[in-house]
């Protein structure tokens, strides 16, 4: 009898502790699917700048980043690619950046928490000269997350390189190539990539392209009048 007792807390201890492992197994199987079932965010870009420019005048542009998905779009990456070639481009000067910051679904309202951004620790920043002409920006911390509507906006300005021909037409590509739908700390996010084309003229989606024509004429300099080369409108986006 004291034996059958015996057995029977044993066996009511061996039951518990399988239990509370099913429990446990359960639980992280229920929190990857939550995880992993994150909506993705849909990324935007649209690329503005002047018409027009001259040798010796700094032309501004702006690049805009809408968030047109559902959740939130972490670590973005941003490249610009600018024009370079026998007739002239603007990739000899590294483009200084003016501003970086995102903003409400309008473009122009400030977000809560989302001040102006910091090259270095809100926001790397590289520049690779001929032959690429390449700058990357990449979003660092939460002040550069992109929520559901809100836009990022990078202005920065730069310069025609000094072989530029009058009349030449210079088209620079930019988009943005990766993003996240969570924070570095979830090891289960999920993350998005867009390729770089021709811009996609005509096309919403990860990016736009921009053309300047060279007015080695003119007087007046850089136009500072921007042109969005697309309307706002829904997103197609390249995922993984």
């Amino acid at each position: 009898m004291r034996l059958y007792r015996h057995l029977r807390l044993v066996c009511k201890w061996i039951a518990l502790l399988l239990f509370n492992c099913f429990l446990s197994l359960l639980m992280a199987a229920t929190g990857h699917a939550q995880s992993s079932a994150l909506p993705d965010p849909a990324l935007v870009v649209r690329k503005s700048g002047p018409a027009t420019m001259n040798l010796g005048r700094w032309g501004n542009f702006n690049i805009d980043v809408q968030n047109t998905g559902t959740s939130d779009a972490w670590n973005a990456s941003i490249r610009d690619l600018l024009p370079q070639g026998a007739t002239g481009g603007m990739c000899d000067l590294t483009p200084e950046i003016l501003s970086a910051q995102v903003f409400a679904a309008d473009g122009v309202t400030a977000v809560p928490g989302k001040g102006p951004l910091n090259k270095g620790s809100d926001y790397s920043l590289s520049y690779t000269a001929a032959p690429n002409c390449q700058l990357d920006i990449t979003m660092l911390t939460a002040a550069g997350t992109i929520g559901p509507n809100q836009h990022l906006i990078i202005r920065y300005r730069t310069q025609l390189d000094v072989n530029t021909q009058n009349g030449v037409a210079l088209t620079n590509i930019a988009g943005a190539i990766q993003w996240f739908n969570a924070d570095s700390s979830n090891t289960n996010r999920k993350g998005t990539t867009g390729t770089l084309t021709n811009g996609t003229p005509g096309v919403l989606d990860n990016q736009d392209a921009h053309t300047v024509t060279a007015s080695l004429s003119s007087t007046t300099g850089a136009s500072r009048i921007f042109a969005p080369a697309k309307a706002i409108t829904s997103a197609i986006v390249l995922s993984m």
